[in-house]
């Protein structure tokens, strides 16, 4: 074998070999041992949920909305239309700011 094809057929798939057997111990650490051994330590996550007590109290719900504005007719318009025929109504909105 040429040293290029030897290098292609055994360097390259060994050295992919070892760096995927090292992310795959790696992750398996990381899994099973954990990431650090200050587990005592106040700052470090527990993975516990606290108890937290809740007392229900009887109230009524109230559900109010007050919106201040109005409503007032504007005058009739034209309207240019592709197709003969009448309109009967037109919808349209004018948002005002007060």
């Amino acid at each position: 074998m040429t040293q290029r094809r030897a290098f292609r057929r055994i360097f390259l798939p060994t050295a992919w070999l070892i760096i995927g057997a090292l992310i795959a111990v790696s992750l398996a650490k990381l899994a099973f041992a954990g990431g650090s051994a200050a587990s005592d330590d106040d700052l470090y996550p527990t993975g516990e949920i606290p108890a937290e007590t809740v007392f229900a109290e009887k109230a009524t719900v109230e559900n109010k909305l007050s919106i201040g504005g109005s409503i007032k007719l504007t005058e009739s318009k034209e309207l240019n239309a592709p197709v003969d025929g009448v309109v009967n109504w037109l919808f349209r909105i004018e948002s005002v700011a007060t």
